[in-house]
């Protein structure tokens, strides 16, 4: 679940109520169901005030202690993405930040889908899309896909490296959305060439914001599609190298040589790494012999 509403404290030891500190609870009719929005309070009764919740799951544990005032009926799967950059403590590992707020007019634009003047115009998760229950063809699919991609690629030339990740990410969402919906063994494979492409690039704007760890596993997904391809080893013996795995750097990196025997780029990575495993090997014998004089 993710918290907010601590307008005074501003990290969940605060609150205020235009009711005063705070307020009595009004009923427990409604459940916490996946995407329902609750009354956090101090464990007693009648104690709310500002802050609230989202769950992203069923929560049976809260009924009857916690209000659910509604549910979230579009954009619950941002929920699910900030929840993978938190501790075990609930604080962010990343800047999480809400740009704009208030009431949606009836009748009122909802904001739902991307509008940054980039040809991919759908809502960043499918559950939100009006199409989500349609059939697509192989080739709305693939145009859907690649138009999202595009964009990617746009705010990557521009070095907009948050931007570029957060579409090859989406780009990855609806080729899962569309892959469930695959009937043909032959447009499963056309979809694949695409996540193989998408998952490419996404390591690459990984890469850039050194988020290292991420870029092994969009390497792992392109690798699980092509075993052999020299990119995606090169990207994660990079993301090895980087994350001090040294010996596994050297193994991805010496099979990207494999498959581009020619190219520099490799080549100096590896050299980097088995140079790091040197300076860690030699670092680990001269601490090994202080310790046992």
């Amino acid at each position: 679940m993710s918290q907010g509403g601590d307008i005074s404290g501003g990290g969940g030891s605060g609150g205020e109520s235009i009711y005063g500190k705070t307020f009595e609870d009004e009923n427990f009719t409604l459940l916490h169901e996946d995407g329902a929005v609750s009354m956090a309070n101090h464990g007693k009764e009648h104690t709310n005030n500002s802050q609230f919740f989202i769950t992203s799951g069923e929560c049976p544990h809260l009924n009857g202690t916690n209000v659910v005032v509604g549910y979230v009926i579009r954009g619950i799967g941002i929920i699910g993405e900030m929840e993978k950059y938190t501790t075990e403590e609930g604080d962010p590992t990343k800047e999480i930040t809400i740009y704009d707020c208030g009431q949606i007019p009836a009748g009122g634009d909802w904001g739902i889908n991307d509008a940054d003047g980039t040809v991919d115009t759908l809502p960043p998760f499918p559950k939100d899309w009006t199409k989500f229950e349609n059939d697509f063809t192989i080739s709305e699919m693939l145009d859907q896909l690649g138009a999202i991609k595009e964009a990617g690629n746009h705010f990557y030339k521009h070095k907009q490296w948050v931007d570029a990740c957060r579409r090859y990410k989406k780009a990855e969402r609806y080729y899962n959305f569309f892959n469930n919906k695959i009937r043909q063994i032959e447009d499963r494979t056309r979809l694949e060439q695409f996540q193989l492409a998408n998952s490419l690039n996404l390591a690459a704007a990984l890469l850039k914001e050194a988020d290292h760890e991420n870029v092994v596993f969009a390497c792992n997904t392109a690798l699980a599609i092509d075993p052999t391809n020299a990119k995606a080893l090169f990207r994660r013996g990079q993301a090895h190298n980087a994350l001090k795995n040294y010996e596994l750097a050297i193994a991805d990196l010496r099979q990207a040589l494999e498959q581009a025997p020619s190219d520099k780029l490799v080549m100096g990575e590896l050299a980097r790494a088995r140079a790091s495993l040197g300076d860690y090997r030699a670092q680990q014998r001269s601490a090994l012999s202080k310790w046992l004089q």
